[in-house]
């Protein structure tokens, strides 16, 4: 980035030619990155003789960071309008599959060399079932129903789930609930899958076991709920991608 800047200063003073907002990518000593618009005049002398050049520098670091939260979800609105249709088209045939494979399993005794397979297609089936009811859902206006809810009952059931689907003992839970700031208006399904989404990435984050706490403390804001592991960390290079829908590792 410097050698282009320097070739766009020879450049300038070479040809006599200024320019306007020009885009430049910046990287600091500390690796990160900002984003600068440029603009030059030419320095002439009392002889109309050029002897130097003037740059303005803008930093326009969160105008792009704007700017590329606005693609991305104009574009994740058009891919959304456009796959919503062709998932409701594979789950009604995902639901052909699993019923056939349904009537399978009563046409052919348990016992049956075949019976072993036949699960594995219905398993698989309602694994996809699930999958595209999510992404069906994802596509759909959220609609909160609210109600009164025990999010110190959430926590723990949801990290029970998590734990009996995993098959692990190692993990301990410390829940940090005050009994006073347990019970909140919320909808308890969303609630639940939110924790269970946390817990499962926490699970998977410590494959030789640790701690896996919550915490609920009161600010200015209203409640904050922190959720913390001993696991490895997301590394860096994914970190702006943690957010986008379905991404995972």
């Amino acid at each position: 980035t410097e050698n282009s800047l320097y070739h766009l200063i020879e450049k300038t003073l070479a040809e006599e030619k200024i320019f306007d907002n020009l885009d430049l990518e910046i990287e600091k000593l500390s690796g990160e990155k900002v984003f600068l618009s440029v603009s030059s005049s030419l320095i002439k002398d009392e002889k109309g003789q050029l002897v130097g050049e003037g740059l303005l520098f803008s930093d326009v670091t969160n105008l792009k960071k704007l700017q590329a939260e606005i693609n991305f979800k104009e574009k994740m609105a058009a891919l959304g309008e456009m796959s919503a249709g062709l998932a409701h088209q594979l789950r009604n045939s995902m639901g052909s599959v699993l019923g056939f494979a349904n009537l399978l399993k009563k046409v052919l005794k348990e016992q049956s060399p075949n019976s072993e397979i036949i699960q594995n297609i219905v398993t698989e089936s309602l694994i996809m079932e699930q999958l595209l009811a999510k992404f069906l859902n994802f596509t759909k206006p959220l609609n909160l129903v609210l109600e009164k809810v025990n999010l110190k009952e959430i926590s723990d059931e949801s990290f029970y789930q998590v734990s009996e689907y995993s098959k692990r003992k190692d993990i301990v839970f410390v829940p940090k609930i005050p009994d006073d700031l347990s019970f909140v208006e919320g909808d308890k399904i969303l609630l639940k899958q939110c924790f269970q989404n946390l817990f499962q990435n926490a699970f998977e984050s410590m494959p030789k076991g640790g701690k896996l706490a919550v915490s609920i403390q009161e600010d200015k804001d209203g409640l904050k709920i922190e959720v913390s592991d001993q696991g490895v960390g997301i590394p860096a290079d994914i970190l702006d991608k943690i957010f986008n829908p379905f991404f995972t590792t």
